[in-house]
């Protein structure tokens, strides 16, 4: 599994996607449901009411799934390409971090680059470049 989708923000952006497209696309609402059988009924529910607890149970099951979500998200999108806009929108909502100019230092090791690409993801942060320079222990990262 890709240590990415480990992170828990990254599943509920991914969760948020899968919600707001069961709302406003009938045809992924009843592609979804065929996918996701054992839920039909929640996300039936759902998508004629979104206040409804169900959501949680549609939730869930992408927390469980990621991987199976992804990939059907992805073959998905390369069907149904009018989906892009309602995807933005999610995206539109969390706007992300303008780094240019800052200075970030972490260890010299592969799990703190990858932590640190991790958060970069979550809070979206935002540069036109970036140069890393070795320092002992340390890689000090400057951002543009």
């Amino acid at each position: 599994m890709n240590t990415l989708i480990n992170n828990q923000n990254l599943k509920d952006f991914l969760s948020a996607i899968v919600l707001k497209l069961i709302q406003e696309d009938i045809i992924f609402e009843k592609e979804f449901a065929l996918f996701a059988p054992q839920i039909k009924d929640k996300i039936d529910s759902y998508q004629k009411n979104p206040n409804c607890t169900c959501r949680n149970d549609i939730t869930a099951f992408c927390m469980t799934n990621t991987d199976k979500t992804i990939k059907f998200l992805e073959d998905f999108i390369k069907e149904n390409k009018q989906i892009i806009d309602i995807i933005e929108s999610v995206i539109n909502e969390n706007p992300g971090i303008y780094i240019g100019g800052k200075i970030f230092q972490i260890e010299k090791t592969e799990e703190a680059y990858r932590k640190f690409m991790e958060e970069s993801i979550v809070k979206k942060y935002q540069f036109r470049t970036f140069s890393i320079i070795e320092k002992n222990d340390f890689w000090q990262i400057f951002f543009i």
